[in-house]
């Protein structure tokens, strides 16, 4: 996501699941596969248990304004699904 966020010059739109059954607030580690496409680094991956965390790495990253757009908590597999838009210019939200 920072290399995404280095690149962007207004508007960041982050859809992306969550983990369940946790405070929100907090990244959560899983293993992962090492050979599938889009798999997680070294057989690892970190999934946010909400937007809380997704708007603080947002805010470190230089964006100042941001929405949660939906966060469905639970799909019924211990994982959820969020979208957060977020600015780095103050007002344009």
């Amino acid at each position: 996501m920072r290399l995404a966020a280095e690149r962007c010059r207004e508007l960041i739109v982050v859809n992306t699941a969550t983990r369940s059954g946790h405070p929100d607030g907090l990244l959560a580690i899983e293993s992962e596969s090492t050979t599938m496409v889009l798999s997680g680094t070294h057989g690892l991956n970190w999934l946010p248990t909400g937007p809380q965390v997704v708007e603080r790495m947002l805010r470190w990253m230089g964006f100042v304004d941001t929405r949660l757009l939906w966060w469905t908590k639970d799909t019924g597999d211990g994982t959820g699904r969020l979208e957060i838009v977020a600015f780095k210019q103050p007002g344009l939200l």
